[in-house]
């Protein structure tokens, strides 16, 4: 169960506001912002769980980005390699195109590469607009292609992305767990059969 990770070594522990840096808007899950394909653009940003990510280590050196409140991940639109396409929130699917690689940058920002198509999380045409979608693109070291990762006050005590479970074996040999997490939040327990090439699906969400 994927919740189960120890996930101790993460160098991203908690929750982040992904601050733009040409606008220091932030990154937000849009219109329907709980559902798969919610467009993601640059808002102002008013600590709501929309516009709060966690990472989630893959392997390589790359990351899920998850939206708390959907708990849906940072992707690129239908597995596109293409200048220009968007980016949304969807379950995570392994192939590639929902794993981000961090880069440091001068001045604590990041660019975040995908692992499918090579290209960068940036904001469509360079706009100043809050509310323009972002979409993937070329590297071109500019502003609006960097993002700075703000922790968000003290959640979990800000040192743990996955709130505790407790488990327990029914007498009908079914596993029960028990969460306890951030009031607001949405949470998803993920499985997989296999854990050495495992592929994550959803158990249950709440």
């Amino acid at each position: 169960i994927l919740i189960w990770t120890n996930l101790t070594a993460n160098p991203f522990p908690g929750f982040f506001e992904m601050q733009n840096g040409q606008t220091a808007l932030a990154a937000a899950a849009r219109g329907a912002a709980s559902a798969a394909g919610a467009v993601i653009v640059q808002s102002n940003f008013v600590g709501s769980a929309d516009s709060l990510w966690y990472l989630v280590p893959t392997d390589g050196g790359y990351f899920r980005l998850m939206n708390v409140n959907s708990a849906l991940a940072l992707a690129v639109q239908n597995a596109s390699s293409a200048n220009g396409a968007a980016i949304v929130q969807s379950p995570y699917a392994g192939d590639g195109s929902a794993d981000w690689l961090p880069a440091t940058n001068t001045g604590g920002y990041y660019f975040f590469t995908n692992r499918l198509s090579g290209k960068v999380l940036s904001v469509l045409t360079s706009s100043t607009s809050p509310n323009t979608q972002l979409n993937q693109w070329t590297p071109d070291g500019g502003a609006h292609q960097k993002w700075r990762l703000i922790p968000y006050g003290n959640v979990v005590s800000n040192s743990v992305v996955i709130p505790p479970l407790a488990a327990a074996l029914t007498n009908e040999n079914e596993i029960r767990v028990q969460l306890s997490g951030v009031p607001g939040a949405r949470y998803v327990v993920e499985t997989a059969t296999n854990l050495i090439s495992p592929k994550w699906s959803p158990a249950c969400r709440s």
